[in-house]
């Protein structure tokens, strides 16, 4: 069936198209099928995009790897971190490991809430960003406090001040402000 599809693509003009390496009876369970893909992608005549299961820096090496690949697409891996990017391209580019400082990875966070009370108000926003305040917490030490915290928290400047404190674990309380300056070297 997939090879079927990419041809269709193919034939109806794609100039490339993304697949996902898991069924849609599969949901999020199971293991992505990588192996099906790169025999596929080794024929196929367009490139093709690789999706599923890209959760760390070595995975997403190794798919790119993979004969016929010609990328990746990352979904759920970057939930809580948007500088996953980042870290794939510098292991890649320059055969080492990044990770973002706190203050970087906390100007970041505070962008994402700015930008989410932009889009959508204070109100939906607020809700968005609460949710995506827990998946940058995942791995923090205290984490698990702060998410039941979380969603009782009613206002934006709360929530960064809290989530401040957690990433830099000085219970830091100051200046709102002062972390949305300069620009984040990520850009949302």
């Amino acid at each position: 069936v997939l090879e079927r599809f990419i041809d269709l693509g193919a034939e109806h003009g794609a100039q490339a198209l993304t697949c996902h390496t898991r069924t849609a009876t599969m949901m999020f369970s199971g293991r992505a099928d990588w192996d099906t893909l790169e025999r596929v992608a080794a024929h196929a005549p367009l490139p093709v995009i690789g999706s599923g299961d890209i959760n760390d820096v070595d995975t997403a090496l190794a798919a790119l790897e993979r004969p016929g690949i010609a990328g990746i697409m990352l979904g759920r891996g970057t939930l809580g971190r948007p500088w996953f990017f980042r870290e794939i391209s510098t292991r890649r580019d320059e055969e080492r490991s990044w990770q973002p400082g706190p203050e970087l990875r906390l100007r970041t966070i505070i962008k994402h809430g700015q930008l989410l009370r932009d889009e959508y108000g204070d109100k939906t926003g607020l809700l968005l960003y609460r949710k995506h305040l827990a998946w940058y917490s995942r791995g923090l030490p205290g984490a698990a406090a702060f998410r039941q915290q979380l969603f009782t928290i009613k206002d934006f400047i709360t929530l960064d001040e809290t989530i401040g404190a957690l990433i830099t674990g000085t219970g830091w309380s100051g200046d709102h402000n002062s972390f949305h300056s300069p620009e984040p070297e990520l850009v949302l």
